[in-house]
Parts: structure tokens; C-alpha cells; sequence
């Protein structure tokens, strides 16, 4: 009807890493991660949401995935490292609305070289890997998470498959349309045959949906896009355009 305001969702989630080796950070055999970034970021963007809010009287709610996964707890001794050192601050945010969900990185340790990479295809590491992560993440958390987002948005047949049997709900890991397989030692992933609408992945394609008679996962794939900084970009978008009472998003204000 006219002069009704437009209704729309959109979900906005954070990837909480430990600091990169740029930012004082650096992935080591042994050893303490810094969690600056979670530690200094997230508060100052708590008051940026509480600034938006009080512009618009919306008030965003975020999926912060927190990593768990066998390379944190080679490193900190434990996979749920964060969930517990930080334990109050996820605490206060899901008080606030929002969703502490999981991110698991498949990092595997080259003993020889000395270095993590992305170690993909290998099922039995991909099955421990993820076991670790989950486990780690229900014993800091006390309960398992709902929702996922995988490191560097790498799903296979097997991965998805063991977060389907572990009751995972919805994965939002994939990047329609985007290939990365074969580029660089790591963030390689493949969603170049998946569209852009949520769907119930095939067994034996996590890509597509399934057809009626093949066997369907019981996990949701929401299709997502990927970039840093997106809550900025986001934010400062919807409070400017309340502000002029324009409410059709451009491409550039939902993705980064």
C-alpha cells in the first residue's frame, strides 16, 4: 500500500579470528594467540550500533562465528580458547540480541616445513578437525552452536555432511557463483554452481539442492556475500537513508 515502509531482512555476521601477524598477531606452533581484534573491536562497534539505534530506533542484531577448531587448540591448548576468555563479552551480546555461532578453520600443521595451511580433501583430518572444534566449542560454551560459518567458506560433500549429522541448523558459508580452488596455499573454496537462494544441500553436491529423489541434508545453506568491514558500510548506509526516508539498498550497501 502506499506510503507503507518497505519490510526487509538482512543478517550480518562477524568472523572472530585471532589477530593476523599485521596486526601484532601471528599463527604459531605453540604458544598465545592475541584477540585484539574481538577484544578492542567488538565494543567500539557496540557503541556504534547503539548510536544507530538511537538515529533510527532499529537496532541490528549480529552472528559473531567464533573460531574452534583443531589449530586453536594445538596453539592455546584449547579449541573453545575464545568462548571462554571471553566468555562475558559473547555473554552480553547474545543480552543484546544476538547470535554467537561457530567458525571453523581446517588449518593443519606441516611438521616437517613448519608452517599451518589449509588442508582440504582429506576426510579423516576434515572429521577430526571439525570433532575438536565441536567439542571444544560445547565444553567453553555450554551448548552446542545453531549456525556456522567455515573458514575461508570451504564446504565439501564430507564437511557438510558432518555438520548435517551434528545438527547444525544452517551453514552461510556459501559465495554464489565463486571459485577459488587451486589459487594460492589458502582461502580456497568452490560455490561456482550454487545460486543465490537458501536451499537443502543434496548429499552428493553440497552446491545445489536436492531433487526429490535424492537424499536431502538436514541443514540450511544461506547463500551469503563476504567482505570486511561490512557493518560499517551497512550501518552508515540504513542510518542515512532513514535519515532522507529512502529505503531501497544498493548492492554497494549490503556487500562490502
Amino acid at each position: 500500500m502506499s506510503g507503507e515502509r518497505p519490510v526487509f531482512s538482512i543478517a550480518i555476521g562477524c568472523d572472530c579470528d585471532p589477530d593476523r601477524p599485521e596486526f601484532g598477531g601471528g599463527y604459531l606452533k605453540e604458544g598465545v594467540l592475541s584477540w585484539r581484534g574481538i577484544e578492542l573491536g567488538i565494543d567500539r562497534l557496540r557503541l556504534a550500533r547503539q548510536k544507530f539505534a538511537d538515529q533510527t530506533g532499529l537496532w541490528p542484531k549480529f552472528t559473531w562465528n567464533v573460531r574452534a577448531d583443531f589449530q586453536i587448540d594445538k596453539i592455546c591448548k584449547s579449541a573453545g580458547n575464545s568462548l571462554s576468555r571471553h566468555h562475558r563479552l559473547w555473554r552480553t551480546l547474545i543480552e543484546e540480541g544476538d547470535e554467537i555461532a561457530w567458525h571453523p578453520h581446517l588449518w593443519a600443521w606441516d611438521e616437517k616445513n613448519g608452517f599451518w595451511f589449509q588442508s582440504i580433501g582429506d576426510h579423516r583430518f576434515e572429521d577430526e578437525c571439525l570433532q575438536i572444534g565441536y567439542d571444544g566449542f560445547i565444553s567453553a560454551w555450554g551448548s552446542p552452536p545453531h549456525s556456522v560459518h567455515a573458514g575461508w567458506c570451504y564446504q565439501d560433500n564430507n564437511t557438510i555432511s558432518i555438520l548435517s549429522e551434528k545438527g547444525l541448523k544452517v551453514d552461510c558459508s556459501a559465495v554464489p557463483g565463486f571459485c577459488s580452488l587451486g589459487l594460492g596455499g589458502s582461502d580456497q573454496s568452490d560455490w561456482s554452481q550454487t545460486g543465490f537462494h537458501p536451499y537443502r544441500p543434496a548429499a552428493n553436491d553440497y552446491q545445489r539442492a536436492a531433487t526429490p529423489d535424492e537424499t536431502e541434508l538436514d541443514i540450511l545453506e544461506i547463500p551469503a556475500s563476504v567482505g570486511s568491514s561490512i557493518w560499517v558500510g551497512l550501518l552508515g548506509n540504513l542510518r542515512d537513508r532513514f535519515k532522507r526516508r529512502s529505503f531501497r539498498l544498493n548492492r554497494n550497501g549490503i556487500s562490502a
